[in-house]
């Protein structure tokens, strides 16, 4: 399945390969090929917005959620610690999220990949596929100083806070 949004130049690439081959009893994988600055999306986070606008990156980010929970995402890079904080700052007691990343730092310690993710945990820690919490929107919205009233505004002044996010 191809999906393309022209105007920004979106074009998501899904493959389901039926047996993975790892187990006998492996899910199915789905390879998720992101094309373009637009679709970036990193385990803990998302790439900025170089062109395209906020509802076409969410719209993006809907099409990976709507993907059974067990999908395995295939990042284009390792910048799941380096977006540790981000994701820290924007939901500081998110306790699931705490104790992933104490497995992923396992993994960095032993120089494992911490990809492929899988989508129940971005689901479950990434802050930009969790714009569907309203109880985040009043923090979100302090931080970025911008109104929060829906998903789309949520990812907007989640996105605008970190563009200028700093330790």
């Amino acid at each position: 399945m191809v999906c393309e949004n022209l105007r920004c130049s979106v074009k998501v690439m899904l493959m389901r390969i039926p047996n993975s081959g790892i187990q006998p009893s492996s899910p199915p994988i789905t390879l998720v090929r992101y094309h373009r600055a637009c679709t970036n999306r990193f385990s803990l986070g998302c790439g900025r917005l170089f062109e395209g606008t906020p509802e076409q990156m969410l719209n993006s980010l809907d099409l990976l959620a709507a993907l059974p929970a067990q999908t395995r995402v295939c990042c284009s890079h390792e910048y799941t610690l380096a977006n540790l904080p981000f994701a820290e700052a924007a939901e500081p007691d998110n306790t699931e999220r705490d104790e992933i990343v104490r497995q992923i730092r396992e993994k960095r310690r032993q120089n494992l990949p911490s990809l492929p993710s899988r989508l129940d945990i971005e689901l479950a820690c990434n802050p930009f596929l969790r714009t569907n919490q309203p109880q985040l929107w009043p923090f979100w919205s302090g931080k970025s100083q911008l109104v929060i009233q829906n998903r789309l505004q949520a990812f907007t002044a989640l996105r605008a806070w970190k563009d200028h996010f700093r330790l």
